[in-house]
């Protein structure tokens, strides 16, 4: 990429705002190859591997414990990932899949078990819902020797990923054993060879496992869904040159606007003549509203899903992480048109967060998308403005704040 933008065909295609924007994204994507890569290679022989849910700077900050020779605690951050409101976030993704979601009553008695702590009862049914999710893909236990994981459109489903840490996980364990484990060994789990597995570590790596077959079975799936691309007609290739060229000519016309042209509107004081209509303000202008009145289906309906979800589903998914957080207020403090087809949009946030009132900043980020989710121009005939999942993840963390300053608060007294 580095020669194309400094050649001077690259020189041409690209403003040198573009150019600064395509080496940005492309060191970006670099330093999480260079992470994954390194996570995986540090931590996979101890029963942990990189995949799509997997949070980055949890993996940043367990790498910076590494070198400071703090296994232990690498691992111990490692766990919180797959603890209160990140565990319920896993439960969201996990039923979003059928093969998943038909063992929910399974998975839901899992989920209570480890939040109870009650590791010894949990972890069996995660790997066994491991077993019968492979049985219904491969005709044979996910743990079957010499079964083929690979996906080369997943994170973990690369030979090193899914395939050899299954291989570890599947190990014959036929001698009694009672001294501590810290991988969820299954054939020693569930044929009674191994009695000291229940702890944090073990039933904390079994769930980062069943993520990593979610993620395997995704990709198995868009790729055996996938339709074969037709063979255009000469006049499709015309129109698709066609497309191209008005799309360039847009993007070369798009410019950001000033940051603080919409600063200080808020939700409580709308005023329909502030915002346009066909802006991203007024697709979160309607998510905001949604939220206010606690309208989840409406959300769903403004949110960036590269899964298809009915509306319903969508109310259900984000009622759950959004459940216990009222939104009062929103105020617009910046706009930053970030690209021609994304928007970021700094707000000041009055919530309740658990029967606590308080004031949060926070950037919405809204993407202009095709009916592909692809991203297009911002003002393209056959796009529109969604707002990116970014805050369900944020929403859990405010929960967790609130839950902790509450706990420090009751140690205090």
């Amino acid at each position: 990429m580095e020669l194309l933008l400094s050649s001077p065909i690259g020189k041409i295609a690209f403003s040198r705002q573009q150019r600064d924007e395509l080496k940005a994204m492309k060191a970006a994507a670099d330093d999480i190859v260079t992470i994954l890569t390194r996570f995986d290679n540090v931590f996979q022989p101890l029963g942990w591997i990189a995949s799509e849910s997997t949070n980055l700077e949890t993996a940043r900050m367990a790498l910076q414990l590494v070198d400071e020779h703090k296994m232990d605690e690498a691992e111990q951050m490692l766990c919180t990932d797959f603890e209160g409101d990140n565990l319920d976030f896993l439960s969201m993704r996990l039923r979003g899949s059928d093969y998943f979601f038909k063992r929910e009553n399974i998975l839901n008695e899992a989920f209570a078990l480890t939040k109870e702590k009650r590791y010894l009862a949990a972890i069996p049914l995660i790997l066994l819902v491991a077993d019968g999710v492979g049985q219904d893909i491969f005709g044979l236990s996910i743990f079957r020797d010499g079964l083929d994981l690979s996906e080369m459109n997943a994170i973990a489903g690369h030979s090193e990923g899914l395939q050899s840490l299954t291989a570890t996980f599947a190990r014959r364990r036929q001698a009694f054993n009672n001294k501590e484990i810290t991988i969820p060994f299954r054939n020693g789990i569930l044929h009674g060879r191994d009695n000291n597995y229940g702890n944090r570590l073990v039933v904390s790596k079994a769930w980062s496992y069943l993520s990593c077959v979610r993620d395997i079975v995704r990709a198995r799936e868009d790729r055996l869904n996938a339709k074969p691309e037709p063979e255009l007609s000469w006049e499709e290739t015309i129109a698709m040159r066609e497309e191209t060229r008005i799309q360039e000519k847009m993007l070369n016309e798009w410019s950001p606007r000033p940051k603080d042209h919409l600063s200080g509107w808020t939700l409580s004081t709308d005023s329909l003549e502030e915002i346009s209509s066909l802006s991203p303000e007024a697709t979160l202008k309607v998510f905001l509203k949604a939220w206010h009145k606690g309208n989840y289906g409406e959300m769903g309906k403004q949110s960036l899903y590269y899964v298809e979800r009915t509306v319903p589903k969508r109310a259900g998914e984000i009622r759950e992480c959004m459940e216990g957080i009222v939104l009062h207020d929103a105020e617009i403090t910046e706009i930053d048109d970030e690209a021609s087809y994304e928007t970021n949009i700094m707000c000041r946030l009055t919530l309740n967060v658990l029967g606590h009132d308080l004031t949060d900043l926070f950037v919405f980020r809204v993407q202009y998308v095709d009916k592909e989710n692809l991203p297009v121009v911002r003002g393209h005939k056959f796009g529109g403005w969604q707002v990116v999942l970014n805050y369900i993840g944020h929403a859990y963390d405010l929960k967790n704040k609130v839950r902790d300053s509450s706990e420090n608060d009751s140690l205090g007294e």
